[in-house]
């Protein structure tokens, strides 16, 4: 195409699902004018993930779009959740707590110590690789022994006197309500989310008669919070569905604490708002109406649907909603890491198969998404930003957070945000191939549904293997290039650009 590449026409801004403007939807009239200037270009349709603002979002645009230009006519969806992008400050502020910490550290030495591990493994990385001999579960002495650990552990008494003399704090467990993590920072929010789930339990105690906030109650709560995770981190190991060690741990002390998924499933109900019935006010519905009338004078023309990490999620509620609509035209699809549950996107192909075209899948691979150091980037975000309190940047800094969670972000949402740990996801390795030559999803419907899709679409490769998941180092066919080292290197590597048409 000969004109430069220009979010003023090419930019779709929404939050919340929303167009951010009352004029929102005048882009689409410039948008679809420039596609009927170049009939004979593909339409490429650009979801990017969930944990960006708009200027992260305009930033890859920017980035991609110039990419795209002369071999398409592209559009960028820069959608705006409001929340997800407190989620990692977050994150890493939880992690940063002496409590989480604490709780983190326990688990580990209980963990490692029914593997025949002992400390000497403590700070040791174990992948998934590691062969685990006994993972039945704990015992009622190793999780008496581990309560021992939290109740004597100095970084436990050290908060809970904290909390006890910090009065905001106790008013977020009195709350009635969960937190809302639009209403505080990322910072209040993680705060927020331990006192509640600290407070919670509290009529279990009954040893002696105490007070809510008393530091010897709250030290038995935590301890048998810990008790509880261990149980669900052992189930895992059992029914080899872990993540390595500390990657497992982590995720189930998120979860038991709740962070992660309110956010999370906000976001994704945000891709589903985008197409409610009103195209005046919401900027997926409007996009589609015209894309409807388009294609009605353009019947033979190629659209290509991509999807960066949630924005995966995004194109199977546009598919859903398109479905609805009557519109009969072949997509092709391109996930980028995608994030969207396989039975979302088993749900999809139910509803909308004879609309998709061609489809191709790029991630990072095992061996690459089980060595990003996932929280790192945030960590030195968080101290690089002058408006972000040093006491804060001190708490993320001394607590190592940036290095302690070794996987990438799809780990840590199949680990941590979905309904159910390991949840498979549409752009990891290990639920189509297994993992180190063991398969715990051989018996998962969807998981199966999805190998057979994969392997039923697209050309062949070596040895009548599909094309259609492409993984990093696949390197060399045009086409089917990827060497994407970080879950964001998927969204702007210029080898999988280059691969999309």
């Amino acid at each position: 195409m000969s004109a430069a590449f220009n979010l003023l026409d090419q930019g779709i801004y929404l939050k919340g699902g929303k167009f951010v403007k009352p004029d929102g939807a005048d882009v689409l009239d410039r948008y679809f004018a420039l596609a009927d200037q170049n009939p004979d270009l593909p339409l490429v349709i650009w979801f990017h993930g969930g944990l960006v603002d708009t200027a992260h979002g305009e930033a890859g645009a920017n980035l991609v779009g110039p990419m795209l230009q002369d071999r398409s006519v592209p559009a960028f969806f820069i959608w705006e959740s409001g929340i997800g992008t407190m989620l990692p400050r977050a994150i890493v502020h939880f992690l940063a707590q002496q409590l989480t910490s604490a709780i983190i550290s326990n688990l580990k030495r209980l963990v490692l110590s029914r593997f025949g591990l002992g400390l000497v493994a403590m700070d040791v990385e174990l992948g998934p690789d590691v062969e685990i001999v006994d993972a039945t579960p704990f015992s009622d002495d190793e999780l008496a022994q581990l309560i021992g650990w939290v109740d004597t552990d100095p970084d436990v008494d050290a908060y809970v006197n904290a909390m006890a003399a910090r009065p905001e704090l106790q008013s977020f467990a009195l709350a009635a309500a969960e937190p809302n993590p639009k209403m505080l920072s990322p910072e209040e929010y993680a705060d927020a989310l331990i006192a509640k789930h600290l407070a919670q339990g509290s009529h279990a105690v009954g040893l002696v008669p105490m007070t809510l906030f008393d530091p010897v109650s709250m030290k038995i709560r935590a301890a048998l919070k810990a008790a509880q995770l261990a149980q669900e981190t052992i189930k895992r190991f059992w029914q080899h569905r872990d993540h390595g060690v500390s990657q497992t741990i982590i995720e189930e002390v998120m979860r038991g604490f709740g962070l992660g998924k309110l956010v999370w499933d906000e976001m994704k109900e945000d891709t589903k708002s985008s197409f409610k019935t009103d195209p005046a006010v919401y900027g997926g519905h409007a996009f589609l109406v015209r894309l409807q009338a388009h294609l009605a004078e353009h019947a033979g023309r190629r659209v290509i649907l991509v999807g960066h990490s949630t924005g995966a999620i995004y194109i199977c509620e546009l598919l859903q909603a398109a479905q609805k609509m009557g519109i009969q035209h072949k997509f092709d699809l391109r996930f980028l890491a995608g994030a969207a549950r396989m039975d979302l996107v088993a749900q999809t192909l139910d509803l909308c198969g004879p609309m998709i075209g061609s489809f191709k899948s790029f991630g990072m691979g095992e061996s690459r998404e089980h060595a990003e150091p996932l929280l790192k980037p945030v960590v030195d975000m968080i101290a690089e930003n002058p408006h972000i309190p040093d006491a804060i940047k001190q708490s993320a800094l001394v607590a190592g957070v940036g290095n302690l969670y070794i996987g990438s972000l799809l780990y840590m949402v199949s680990g941590a945000f979905e309904d159910e740990a390991d949840t498979p996801l549409i752009g990891m390795q290990r639920y189509y191939d297994g993992v180190n030559g063991r398969d715990p999803y051989s018996g998962v419907g969807v998981v199966q549904r999805l190998r057979g899709y994969v392997q039923s679409i697209g050309p062949r490769g070596p040895g009548g293997k599909s094309k259609a998941l492409v993984w990093s180092q696949d390197m060399g066919e045009a086409g089917y290039e990827c060497d994407a080292s970080t879950h964001s290197d998927c969204g702007s590597q210029p080898e999988i650009i280059g691969s999309l048409l």
